[in-house]
């Protein structure tokens, strides 16, 4: 839990009660890749979400849609 890194007191019994997810790390794993898909809900936005083949598109280039200033 974090609150267990963090050395902080847990919210609640829900908190307290849960087991740590320490399992789901594997620092023997030598790559890792993950395909985010954006949810049915999110679909109906105005947001820009590109397409479910962005990711793996060799011509997809990120561009900023604003200055940094």
């Amino acid at each position: 839990m974090i609150e267990d890194i963090l050395g902080t007191e847990h919210f609640n019994l829900n908190d307290a009660s849960a087991l740590p997810m320490v399992n789901i790390f594997d620092t023997d794993q030598k790559e890792w890749n993950y395909q985010a898909t954006a949810s049915a809900a999110l679909k109906t936005t105005a947001l820009p979400i590109p397409p479910a083949d962005f990711a793996t598109s060799s011509s997809a280039s990120l561009k900023p849609l604003h200055g940094a200033a």
